[in-house]
C-alpha cells in the first residue's frame, strides 16, 4: 500500500485529474491488448480493478490520481491492504469492476520463482 501511495501522490502532484495504471512486476503474461481493454473501462475521476472469481486484483488496476488522500489516509489509519483500498473505491465509486473473463485471466498470471515459469525453467542469464 505504502507504494501505491507514493506512485498516487507523484502522479497527483503532476496530474491531479489523471489516472495511474499500477502493474506488479510479476505479471509478464500482460499484453498491450489486455491492457487497452483495462484503460477503455475507466471514466472520468474512476478507476478500474480486474476481478476474477471473486478476487479483486488491485496490482494490475489503473487509479485515478484523486484517490491519493484516500491512500494516505489508508496508510495513516493503519488500513494498509490494497485490496481494502479498491474495496473503498468501489463503495463509494472511484473505482469500477471489470469481471475478467477466464480467456483474459492469463494475463493475472503471476510468476514469482522459477517453478512458475512454463516448463519450470526460468531463463538464464548470458
Amino acid at each position: 500500500m505504502a507504494g501505491v501511495e507514493t506512485g498516487l501522490g507523484w502522479a497527483h502532484a503532476r496530474f491531479p485529474n489523471g489516472w495511474t495504471l499500477l502493474v506488479a512486476v510479476d505479471l509478464p503474461e500482460l499484453s498491450v491488448e489486455w491492457l487497452q481493454q483495462l484503460i477503455a473501462r475507466i471514466a472520468p475521476n474512476q478507476g478500474c480493478v480486474p476481478i476474477h472469481q471473486g478476487r479483486l486484483e488491485p496490482l494490475a488496476a489503473i487509479y485515478p490520481n484523486q484517490a491519493w488522500a484516500i491512500a494516505q489516509e489508508q496508510l495513516e489509519t493503519q488500513k494498509a491492504s490494497v485490496h481494502a483500498f479498491c474495496r473503498r473505491g468501489l463503495e463509494t465509486g472511484w473505482m469500477c469492476l471489470w469481471e475478467v473473463i477466464d480467456h483474459d485471466v492469463r494475463a493475472l498470471s503471476n510468476w514469482n520463482t522459477p517453478a512458475d515459469w512454463p516448463g519450470g525453467l526460468a531463463p538464464t542469464g548470458p
